[in-house]
């Protein structure tokens, strides 16, 4: 297997199905807690064109690193209600950015625009990532609060 080939990243890092979409593997996760919670976790994260990572919210800031392959794009939907879209990638002159910010309880979801290819990623929580804090939506429940944006929600639900 190649490294341009999502196949190669996958098995190298040992990569598991991820619900949102995608693959991911934990790889960090500090023993120390604050309030029954992880004060700190990390995962690698590899989204294939193929696929997106569906609309999802978390209860705590997580930053994304971009690491290797296509842009990855980003689709906000903020606690304030406005709409924001942002790129992950290495290219500052496309606007691209190395790390992006979500914050925490955005609706948010991404997808990799350039077909047949993917992105590999790290993902930071501070407090730690607890499966119990990730929130799904369906389609009609994001078209019911974000009617504008009906065409992109049914893309990424």
């Amino acid at each position: 297997m190649h490294k341009e080939k999502a196949e190669y990243w996958i098995d190298q890092l040992k990569l598991e199905s991820h619900p949102e979409g995608g693959y991911y593997r934990e790889t960090y996760r500090k023993d120390i807690e604050f309030e029954g919670r992880s004060i700190a976790t990390n995962i690698f994260y590899l989204l294939p064109s193929s696929r997106v990572s569906k609309f999802h919210r978390l209860q705590c800031d997580e930053i994304w690193y971009y690491h290797y392959g296509a842009p990855l794009r980003f689709f906000f939907f903020t606690p304030e209600g406005t709409y924001e879209e942002h790129l992950l990638g290495c290219d500052p002159e496309k606007g691209e950015q190395l790390s992006i910010l979500v914050p925490a309880k955005t609706i948010f979801g991404a997808m990799v625009d350039s077909p047949a290819t993917f992105t590999l990623v790290s993902c930071n929580m501070t407090p730690g990532f607890h499966f119990e804090d990730f929130e799904m939506f369906t389609e009609e429940e994001l078209v019911e609060q974000f009617p504008q944006k009906k065409s992109l929600i049914k893309k990424l639900t």
